[in-house]
């Protein structure tokens, strides 16, 4: 937030960061989508080191870092965090190394990734977004689950920063009512249907606890 109320004001020109490839010295608006959902914070009121405070700034972090032999990766935006934590700990069961990635702003996250494409083009053969940094050391090999209670296509592009098999869940049509629990089920983006997106698309013996979805 601090950083936010900072951004609104600013109007200044400058190039642009050669963190994250954009021009926010610029200033701009800022778009924050809320929820009622109640949220454990897991811990993050605790993490204050500067790469953590950057992460958070410049669109995503990892919240459970890859190791060297991944196979599946779940990145992951807003109130679904629950439901990922639940499904990473069930896929970590069968699959070596998960990775978990928070995804604070995926439109950061974006325009970084396409002006650093758009710096390169132009000769800046050093320009690396921020996804590009956080997706790079993910192996090819490796799975990518994108969730959200949003549209799908709002993370699915992150498949394309390192190409990356990816299976995009959300929502793609409005206007239900029920629980939480019954509409997650239905829009297939809860602990259930990330397991099963995980059995059907990566590699190796069927997961267990994985249910029918």
């Amino acid at each position: 937030m601090d950083w936010s109320f900072d951004y609104l004001q600013r109007s200044g020109e400058g190039d642009p960061d050669e963190r994250t490839w954009l021009r926010d010295e610029t200033g701009g608006s800022v778009y924050l989508r809320l929820t009622t959902r109640s949220i454990d914070q897991l811990g993050l009121k605790a993490r204050d080191d500067a790469d953590f405070r950057r992460g958070v700034v410049d669109g995503g972090y990892w919240l459970r870092e890859p190791g060297p032999n991944c196979e599946v990766v779940i990145a992951y935006q807003g109130c679904v965090a629950p439901e990922v934590i639940e499904a990473a700990g069930r896929i970590g069961n069968d699959r070596r190394d998960i990775g978990v990635l928070a995804i604070t702003s995926a439109d950061r996250l974006n325009s970084g990734w396409t002006a650093a494409r758009r710096a390169r083009a132009r000769g800046q053969e050093n320009a690396v977004s921020q996804i590009e940094r956080l997706m790079g050391s993910v192996s090819r090999d490796a799975t990518l689950i994108t969730v959200t209670d949003g549209h799908p296509a709002t993370l699915a592009w992150i498949g394309s920063v390192m190409g990356h098999r990816t299976a995009p869940l959300g929502v793609e049509h409005f206007g239900q009512t029920g629980t939480i629990k019954d509409l997650y089920r239905h829009f297939m983006i809860d602990a259930d249907a990330i397991v099963a997106a995980a059995n059907h698309l990566s590699a190796g013996r069927k997961i267990r606890l994985a249910k029918q979805v």
